[in-house]
Formats: C-alpha cells, sequence, structure tokens
C-alpha cells in the first residue's frame, strides 16, 4: 500500500501541471513527445531506487530477514517494480484528469486494487479459475506473492522459543496455506514488468491524442479542465 499511495497520488498530484507545461513548449516544437516520455521516465528513475531502499532497507532488517544478498534483492527488486508501476498508473489518469478529478479517480481505483490483492489468501484452492484471472487483473496481487516468495520461499524453519508454539515456523507451511506454496516468483515479477509496460504505453498514447487531437470531447475537456 505505500508504493501503491505514495507514487500513484504523488503522480496523480503533479503531472496534470507537467501537461500544461508540455502543452506550450510540444506546440512551440521544442522537443518530441518520445524523448520527452522517455527522459521523464529515466529523470524518476533514481530518486525512486533511493526512496525505495530508504523504506526496504529498514522494513527489512526490523523484521529480522535472513541476512542475505540474493533474497534482499528479490525483496528489494519486488518494491521498485511495484512502484513504477504504481507510478505508471498515475501517468494514465494525470494524463487526461486535471488534479481533481485524478484525485477522486485514483482513489476508487485503489479499492478494487487491494480487494484483489487480498482476495482468497488461504482460499486459493477452493476459487475457480475465472475468479483467479479476476485477481490477477491487480497488480499488487503479482507484487504481494511476489513478495511473500523472496522473503518465505526455500527458507529454512523460524526460529522459535520453547515457550512458544510457531505454528507457521516451517515457511512452507505459511505458503502452503495462503495458496502460494507453488507459485513461481519469475512468473509475477514477469506479470509486474507487463503491467509496468502497459501502464507506460498506454500513458504515452492518451498523452500524445491530448496534444494532437482537437480534444473537443465533451466528456474528456470535463475530466482534464483544469479545476
Amino acid at each position: 500500500m505505500y508504493y501503491l499511495f505514495i507514487y500513484l497520488m504523488s503522480t496523480v498530484l503533479l503531472f496534470p501541471f507537467e501537461v500544461e507545461l508540455l502543452k506550450r513548449e510540444y506546440f512551440n516544437r521544442w522537443y518530441g513527445l518520445k524523448p520527452y516520455f522517455v527522459a521523464m521516465t529515466l529523470k524518476n528513475l533514481p530518486m525512486m531506487i533511493i526512496s525505495c531502499t530508504i523504506f526496504i532497507l529498514p522494513t527489512y532488517l526490523l523484521t529480522d530477514q535472513p541476512l542475505t544478498l540474493d533474497r534482499f534483492i528479490r525483496f528489494a527488486l519486488t518494491g521498485v517494480l511495484t512502484a513504477a508501476t504504481s507510478e505508471g498508473l498515475g501517468l494514465v489518469i494525470g494524463s487526461i484528469c486535471s488534479v481533481t478529478v485524478g484525485a477522486v479517480l485514483s482513489s476508487i481505483i485503489s479499492g478494487p486494487l487491494i480487494l484483489f490483492c487480498i482476495y482468497g489468501v488461504g482460499q486459493t484452492a477452493y476459487i475457480n479459475f475465472g475468479v483467479q484471472v479476476i485477481m490477477y487483473t491487480s497488480f499488487l496481487r503479482c507484487s504481494f506473492v511476489a513478495t511473500l516468495l523472496s522473503i518465505f520461499a526455500d527458507r529454512r524453519p523460524l526460529d522459535c522459543t520453547d515457550e512458544v508454539f510457531c505454528y507457521y515456523g516451517d515457511p512452507e507451511r505459511l505458503l502452503k496455506e495462503a495458496g502460494m506454496l507453488n507459485a513461481s516468483y519469475g512468473f509475477h515479477m514477469l506479470g509486474l514488468i507487463v503491467y509496468l509496460a502497459f501502464f507506460r504505453i498506454i500513458a504515452f498514447v492518451l498523452l500524445r491524442y491530448r496534444l494532437t487531437s482537437e480534444f473537443s470531447g465533451t466528456f474528456i475537456r470535463y475530466i482534464s479542465y483544469k479545476n
């Protein structure tokens, strides 16, 4: 949820102002849309990696996770990809919506994304294929599964004291009851990459439409009106 709200909402609130500036500079032929879009993506990437690392590193250490580099890299990579995908969704909304409409729309979209992310955990065996497909319409589902696999997959039993009964002392039991024992980390990371590319492409297409069309539709004029 941290990645979703920070990178989705910040983009939705700031990008419409960039679009207004872009419209003036694009129509003056100062630069093309493709170089702008690539530069914007690359410009945000270093700060995104730094900010995600500032959040991920204390989280990983304070929860007493194994100090192994490969596991930490998988955990951190999942977080960065989730942040980039959330930003891509923010670009889609910010490309055609004003700040006011975008803030409301992003909040509405966030609800189903979070719901499908956690829906059916522990009940996967009883959920039919069609519902599982709907669950994966949320990119957060891919992120959630990948995060759990990066932490608990191929891990030795957890350390437990004699005074405490650890039902989930065996990580495989937790993954099994969550319905993720046979899940693939690589497959879910690929799903995140697909969503990342999809949102960026849609944002680019919508931005090009806004810059090159008459933009005269009543609905489009309404949602993109600068409030």
